[in-house]
């Protein structure tokens, strides 16, 4: 599989996770998962030719801004697009201010899932 059809998914909830690790994977993306932050960027660095990242801003620890302000500094990723997918609270204004290139509210619905990762993988 193309390295650009990687993308890792950063959230707390494991159940989250699995369903966009087999939803996203049905549509032919490799997805790598991770539990917050710190393991996200872990990801990143060991596959930098990722496609994109689908990140949630609340977690525990190592969060989604923690993440982003460290992505950031990483020349090697630091342009790999965001996507925040959350149910916080003015989540829109917080993926703004971190960067990201789109928000979208939890639950989402997979066929909003599916358009927004197509925008930013198939342009």
């Amino acid at each position: 599989m193309d390295t650009a059809e990687t993308i890792v998914a950063v959230d707390d909830d494991p159940d989250f996770r699995e369903a966009l690790k087999i939803f996203l994977g049905s549509q032919g993306y490799e997805v790598i998962v991770a539990r917050d932050g710190r393991e996200g960027l872990e990801a990143l660095r060991r596959h930098p030719r990722t496609g994109l990242v689908l990140l949630d801003l609340e977690m525990p620890g190592f969060d989604g801004r923690w993440f982003r302000q460290e992505q950031s500094r990483d020349a090697a990723i630091a342009n790999v697009p965001v996507l925040v997918l959350s149910g916080e609270a003015g989540g829109a204004r917080a993926a703004r201010e971190i960067g990201a290139e789109e928000f979208a509210v939890k639950p989402v619905t997979a066929s909003s899932l599916i358009a927004m990762v197509h925008r930013h993988l198939r342009a």
